[in-house]
């Protein structure tokens, strides 16, 4: 990979949430503070399909039970 390459990567990868529930919790709080948004578009990319739906019903979960 050469050193752009790996700027874009780091990059992109920095601007992304990831990890457990309240670490993925934390961030998307944090977010929210940050910028005032009130949606959330999420993009997964996975050929497990079954790993894909959990993922979503987790984040689903997140998103309703944060404060309003």
């Amino acid at each position: 990979m050469t050193e752009r390459q790996r700027e874009r990567v780091d990059s992109a990868v920095g601007r992304t949430v990831h990890g457990d529930e309240a670490t993925v919790a934390g961030a998307l709080d944090d977010l929210f503070a940050r910028t005032g948004a009130d949606e959330l578009l999420a993009s997964t990319s996975t050929f497990d399909l079954d790993a894909l739906r959990e993922s979503d019903t987790r984040l689903a979960a997140l998103w309703t039970r944060r404060p309003r």
